[in-house]
């Protein structure tokens, strides 16, 4: 059999492990970490921002990318790591900062909720004659900003 035909018919050769792994959105707090969050875990420091680049470095002859990942993933899920700005991660050093995000999570959520009200005041106030166009256009397009910066905080709890 030629050579080309025999590698596409034969199966992928993967660098993962072998042995299955599920993701978990909804971790116990007090579950044991995996060994690939282990390793992860013991990279990052709580003081100071460790680049995922560094910790695919230091993880790369051990583990696959894809394991990286997905370890890396679930720690944040289990609120045990924080992203931070341009790829940097930490430990989480309190459970308290978690219920913090989450209540700024609260408050941003009742916030985009206004930012729509806001919005739709707008489009009832233009609709009835009350709003010129100009002024119309620049409502709504600050209230479309406000909600693009809100949903940008939502996404980095």
């Amino acid at each position: 059999m030629p050579e080309n035909v025999r590698l596409t018919l034969a199966p992928a050769v993967s660098d993962e492990s072998q042995k299955a792994q599920t993701a978990s959105l909804f971790r116990g707090g007090d579950k044991p970490l995996s060994p690939h969050e282990r390793k992860i875990y013991a990279l990052l420091q709580g003081d100071e921002a460790t680049h995922i680049d560094e910790i695919v470095e230091r993880l790369e002859a051990e583990m696959s990318l894809s394991e990286i990942f997905a370890a890396r993933f679930e720690l944040e899920l289990a609120g045990k790591v924080r992203q931070l700005p341009g790829k940097n991660f930490v430990r989480r050093l309190h459970t308290n900062s978690r219920r913090r995000d989450l209540e700024l999570g609260r408050f941003l959520q009742i916030a985009m909720g206004s930012a729509s009200e806001v919005e739709y005041h707008c489009v009832l106030a233009h609709d009835l004659g009350m709003l010129r166009s100009g002024e119309f256009d620049r409502l709504t397009s600050e209230t479309a900003e406000v909600k693009r910066m809100l949903a940008a905080l939502l996404g980095r709890l």
